[in-house]
């Protein structure tokens, strides 16, 4: 599987919980990574969908970025999966034995979606990233190859700092103050505006219809309301960044305590919001951690293809 030079061609997917993208690529002659191509399809958490479900949407992005190039080849001789949800053994397996029942790829490479941030979002493949998005968590490599984690507990007990705690936070903000019990808020319009429900106290059976992502997406919602200065909204946002520090401070210390770090971060609440970012990096520095440099990853996928570095 070349390119029209005769260079090998490099496949990688990312399998998100919101949706998975492939990206195929190649290698210059000054030893960078080239992409080509990408295409789309559908959530591939090995957790949260069936080991079939999320095959079958990889395969799919994957022949989507192979039509981009104008030929889908039946056999790919290798692909690196950086899948959400790869932490547990037993989905871990389902979905290697999914892969391997199709008869389509010769060689795999799987991780979870954070190893491909440090190989490819800094120079000597060492730091943390942290990831901020529906869900959160932080992931740390150091130099002697050891790794660690911090957060990614899931949205029932965890994920501070994410898309969807801030959401329930300005959820409960908001009924705070339609009850009175709580500060005055212009939360409270902003969501009956969002949810297309101007009673609060009919929330309730919409929100239950909806999975954690389409709930996170409230999040936006919270961070334009403390942007255009509403105090109980501002107060979220800051609670977020310093969550999100807090994963960062607490890895850095258990791995890295007295030594200069990069930091990569990406996940859709810290690509589009620049005053968490800088919430975090700040709450980093305020705790004694010691930052290097940072990088902002707006594409995960494009990191995938360092795992065949």
């Amino acid at each position: 599987m070349t390119d029209d030079a005769g260079a090998p061609l490099l496949v990688g997917v990312d399998g998100g919980g919101t949706k998975t993208v492939a990206v195929i690529g190649r290698r210059a002659a000054d030893g960078q990574i080239e992409c080509l191509s990408y295409g789309i399809a559908g959530p591939a958490n090995i957790q949260t969908v069936s080991a079939e479900q999320a095959w079958g949407q990889c395969s799919l992005a994957i022949d989507r970025a192979f039509a981009a190039l104008g030929n889908t080849p039946d056999r790919i001789d290798a692909i690196a999966f950086a899948m959400a949800g790869e932490g547990s053994p037993p989905h871990r397996q389902a979905f290697i034995a999914e892969v391997e029942r199709s008869g389509r790829v010769g060689r795999m490479i799987i991780s979870h979606d954070a190893r491909p941030l440090i190989a490819g979002g800094t120079p000597n493949d060492c730091g943390i990233a942290l990831i901020a998005g529906t869900g959160s968590f932080a992931y740390a490599r150091n130099s002697a190859g050891e790794e660690d984690r911090c957060g990614g507990w899931g949205y029932l007990y965890g994920d501070d700092g994410s898309g969807y705690a801030m959401a329930i936070a300005g959820l409960r903000a908001a009924v705070l103050a339609a009850d009175g019990r709580g500060e005055p808020t212009e939360l409270l319009a902003a969501l009956s505006v969002w949810i297309g429900e101007t009673d609060a106290r009919r929330w309730l059976p919409t929100l239950r219809r909806w999975n954690p992502e389409q709930v996170a997406a409230a999040a936006g919602v919270v961070c334009r309301v403390a942007f255009d200065g509403d105090a109980v909204a501002a107060r979220l946002v800051d609670q977020a960044g310093d969550d999100l520090a807090a994963h960062l401070i607490t890895i850095w210390r258990r791995r890295f305590a007295g030594e200069p770090i990069n930091i990569v971060l990406t996940g859709g609440l810290l690509i589009a919001e620049q005053p968490i970012r800088e919430r975090v990096l700040a709450g980093f520095t305020a705790g004694g951690g010691l930052c290097e440099g940072y990088r902002l990853i707006t594409r995960p996928v494009d990191t995938v293809l360092h795992l065949f570095s």
